[in-house]
């Protein structure tokens, strides 16, 4: 899903005598960190590979992220893309959205700076995913791809975090493979793989 996936965190800015560009100092800092994280755990978590036909897999891909709570915003069967938006905390729950700001609230204090909270309300984010399927005989690489907005903040001249919280990532990615995997095993059809080393140079 650019997880979500994605996902999903908030920062909230505290008062004191901080300008927006230290703000915006701090957001791209922390963002370059979250960045490298996701794409380090790119195969890890946000690539499956399904072996059956590919109009099946964009079915249960689809229903899957209603099943999620996501809104479908534009999909092409033929590109193999759908793409989703949602408010916070949606795809992750309440509590796991807690976890996630306490699991990073450290990092980001040291990252961004003193004046940075990842405790607040999520449903200022937008979390927004592109969920890309590539069809290779036979089967399809499934790859999800998460990004972040905040029009409250981007009003104020603030550029948020683009990339979504490491764990966030993960967290989101779990649930879909895990709800997209039982849609399959329904159908009767074969489980979620990982990428061979072949796939991951096709797709």
């Amino acid at each position: 899903m650019k997880l979500w996936l994605s996902v999903i965190f908030l920062i909230t800015v505290c008062s004191g005598c901080v300008t927006v560009g230290d703000i915006n100092d701090g957001m791209q800092r922390i963002d370059r960190i979250w960045q490298a994280e996701y794409q380090k755990t790119e195969d890890e978590f946000r690539c499956r590979v399904v072996d059956c036909e590919y109009s099946i897999i964009f079915k249960n891909v689809r229903a899957t992220l209603l099943e999620m709570g996501f809104t479908i915003d534009g999909e092409e069967f033929k590109k193999g893309i759908i793409s989703v938006s949602a408010n916070g905390p949606c795809p992750l729950t309440k509590e796991e959205w807690e976890r996630v700001a306490d699991y990073e609230q450290p990092r980001v204090k040291e990252m961004g700076g003193w004046y940075f909270d990842m405790h607040g309300d999520p449903k200022t984010y937008v979390i927004s995913a592109d969920i890309i399927m590539v069809p290779l005989r036979g089967k399809a690489v499934i790859r999800l791809d998460y990004s972040l907005s905040n029009p409250k903040y981007e009003r104020m001249g603030i550029t948020p975090a683009k990339h979504a919280p490491p764990l966030a990532v993960q967290l989101a990615s779990v649930r879909f493979w895990n709800i997209l995997d039982k849609k399959l095993k329904f159908e009767d059809l074969p489980k979620l793989r990982r990428r061979t080393k072949s796939e991951m140079s096709e797709a």
